[in-house]
């Protein structure tokens, strides 16, 4: 079986969101190793060369994220594994290729700031669908596949709610407010003769999580041209600002865990909540019995000397 074959028969396979998000680190790969590539003559060392190729690469002038490099390297396993599995490798030539290590906390440097954020609304003042896409990730905290394949039947408006689609094609709820709404209804209304269901789209198909970068990218430049202090923001820096949003309020885990969709609320305390000893020191001393407040000494008796004259 060539590696173009496997490829189109692993995607045909999957759901339709899964293929997307496998489609273009696979179709790299085979324009990397061959298109007409026997798969049974791809090397564990031909892999290790291809993600060495992809850890040199650079987006925007910089090294690419160690987690895009970890997309590459699990993608790259899941197709061989699934060739073991279906009896055309007896064994996966992926066994020797190395995740890259990332740290459970996201910082803070990671998410939009409530500044930033107020620019991307300013400058997306005359842009119904970029303005009513960006308060939807930053108020709900959803995936970008989550925003992507939202339909018009998944939003409920009198009550600001929705259902979006994300990882693994789970789908959960999210709340939004009344400046969300108002931002979704307007958009709405001025998309109302497009074709298809999908909220965030001109077409029939979704938008794809690519070019739902692009749109965000695309009016940070914009702000950045007019001379706003704004960095070239990622659509995943809105979910990490929703989700220091819930630390910082002290919710619990569990409840965070939920409204930000991980199955684990472990990912949720790795990801978001600090185990530093400066954190705990805080939330200590906010615990800690006050002393009680002293009484006001009462004011002695004062005569009045006008009336012990005339008394």
């Amino acid at each position: 079986m060539k590696l173009h074959e496997a490829v189109s028969l692993f995607l045909a396979e999957q759901r339709r969101t899964t293929a997307n998000s496998y489609f273009y680190v696979l179709r790299d790969m085979q324009n990397y190793l061959g298109y007409t590539r026997p798969v049974d003559e791809i090397a564990a060392a031909d892999l290790i060369r291809y993600i060495q190729a992809v850890r040199r690469r650079k987006h925007d002038g910089k090294p690419l994220a160690k987690a895009t490099i970890n997309k590459y390297v699990k993608t790259t396993r899941t197709l061989f594994n699934w060739l073991v599995k279906l009896g055309v490798l007896s064994e996966a030539p992926t066994k020797a290729l190395k995740m890259e290590h990332i740290d459970a906390y996201i910082t803070r440097e990671k998410a939009i700031t409530e500044e930033e954020l107020q620019i991307l609304l300013n400058v997306t003042r005359g842009k119904p669908r970029d303005r009513a896409l960006i308060l939807f990730l930053a108020e709900t905290g959803c995936r970008a596949r989550g925003a992507c394949g939202l339909t018009m039947d998944d939003l409920d408006l009198e009550n600001m709610t929705g259902v979006v689609t994300e990882k693994g094609d789970k789908t959960r709820r999210v709340v939004f407010g009344p400046v969300c709404r108002d931002a979704l209804k307007r958009w709405l209304w001025v998309r109302r003769r497009k074709p298809g269901v999908y909220v965030f789209s001109n077409k029939a198909t979704p938008i794809s999580s690519n070019y739902l970068g692009q749109i965000i990218r695309r009016n940070c430049k914009a702000a950045q041209d007019q001379g706003d202090n704004i960095r070239i923001i990622s659509a995943h820096a809105f979910r990490h600002r929703k989700g220091h949003q819930l630390a910082d309020d002290h919710v619990a885990p569990s409840i965070a865990a939920t409204a930000l969709g991980h199955s684990d609320v472990m990912t949720t305390l790795r990801h978001y909540y600090p185990a530093d000893w400066e954190s705990a020191e805080q939330a200590l001393r906010a615990t800690h019995i006050q002393p009680e407040p002293q009484a006001e000494p009462k004011p002695k008796n004062i005569v009045n000397l006008n009336d012990s004259l005339t008394g």
